[in-house]
């Protein structure tokens, strides 16, 4: 719908100016050859390793961030224990 919108709907010097690679080797009544599915592929790849190493840069920071939120919560429970207000701990 968007290739067909793109195409009629626009006037011809901003059609000639969206022609890209593909559409210009493509003959009528043939596909699209997509050459840059390569591309893509190694984009995918790029982002795929990006996100991993992303992923295990946050579970360590939440790591870390769950060891220290357990010695803090002994802190104040050793805290607790040595002053007692009036009976609740």
């Amino acid at each position: 719908m968007n290739e067909h919108l793109r195409r009629v709907h626009t006037d011809a010097s901003a059609q000639e100016a969206d022609v890209t690679e593909d559409e210009e080797d493509a003959k009528p009544g043939q596909k699209r050859k997509r050459a840059t599915a390569r591309h893509s592929d190694n984009d995918i790849r790029e982002e795929l390793k990006r996100l991993r190493a992303e992923n295990e840069e946050l579970r360590r920071q939440s790591d870390l961030h769950s060891v220290q939120a357990e010695g803090m919560m002994r802190q104040i429970q050793q805290v607790c224990s040595r002053f007692p207000l009036n009976g609740l701990h």
